[in-house]
């Protein structure tokens, strides 16, 4: 028995082992409402730690595990009517990764263009610096 204090006293109960812990957890987990019937469902959008926001689509052939695919892919496929490989990378032009409209898109074929790009741009500006000093 373990005695754990509280507002109206000390409260006793067994202590449980890590692997009934585990278990409770498991069993909670799997009889939580998914998706939509969630308690912290927030309409199928996110934002997730790269700065991306990402669309709740578990239908879509290049979703993540959790279900979810970034926006900026979902609305360069619709303007190409056809889903991307994923060695296709999308940059935003303006560098704001949240304004996914479509003129801000720009497609690479592979992630070898897209970084390519990225050290054309880096060098450039290099070079407008040096042509100011």
């Amino acid at each position: 028995m373990v005695g754990i204090k509280g507002k109206s006293g000390v409260y006793k109960h067994e202590a449980r082992s890590l692997k009934t812990k585990e278990k409770i957890s498991k069993t909670l987990k799997e009889k939580a409402p998914k998706g939509e019937n969630s308690l912290l469902w927030k309409g199928g959008k996110t934002i997730n730690t790269d700065g991306y926001i990402l669309i709740h689509k578990p239908n879509h052939p290049n979703k993540n595990a959790g279900n979810y695919i970034a926006k900026h892919r979902l609305v360069m496929e619709k303007n190409l009517g056809r889903y991307l490989t994923k060695e296709e990378q999308i940059h935003h032009l303006d560098g704001d990764k949240t304004n996914n409209n479509i003129d801000n898109l720009h497609l690479f074929k592979t992630n070898k263009e897209h970084v390519d790009y990225h050290w054309f741009l880096r060098n450039l500006v290099k070079e407008v610096i040096k042509c100011r000093l």
